[in-house]
């Protein structure tokens, strides 16, 4: 997930940008591994990428605008409007892909069955 803004400070975000590429990389090919395996569950991906968004903007909201200081969302101007409406929504879409992860659980951990995968397992 590398910015601009992060790109101009490598020397001292490196490895924290580094590790972030590494993460989204694997994960990447995990996707890739499961689709070929005929494994992947469009739902649960979608679950898991909104879980993401949400863990996402507190990392970015908290970590990189706090703590590091790598940068603000506006600046001459209050950033706590902007800090609360940024952590909420990430907030939110955290809750959301929890939700929908238990939803799909209790439905069943099953990935749904295609024509495909049918025709398959009948041979």
């Amino acid at each position: 997930m590398t910015t601009p803004h992060q790109t101009a400070r490598w020397s001292r975000t490196g490895l924290l940008n580094a590790g972030e590429l590494l993460f989204f990389s694997f994960r990447f090919f995990l996707m890739l591994d499961a689709r070929r395996r005929r494994t992947f569950w469009t739902a649960a991906a979608w679950a898991g990428f909104l879980v993401g968004l949400g863990l996402f903007q507190p990392w970015d909201g908290i970590a990189d605008h706090k703590l590091l200081r790598l940068h603000q969302i506006r600046y001459r101007v209050e950033v706590l409007p902007y800090d609360i409406a940024w952590n909420t929504a990430g907030g939110i879409l955290l809750l959301a892909g929890i939700i929908w992860t238990i939803a799909r659980t209790r439905l069943g951990n099953r990935a749904p069955t295609t024509a495909r995968t049918e025709a398959t397992a009948q041979r």
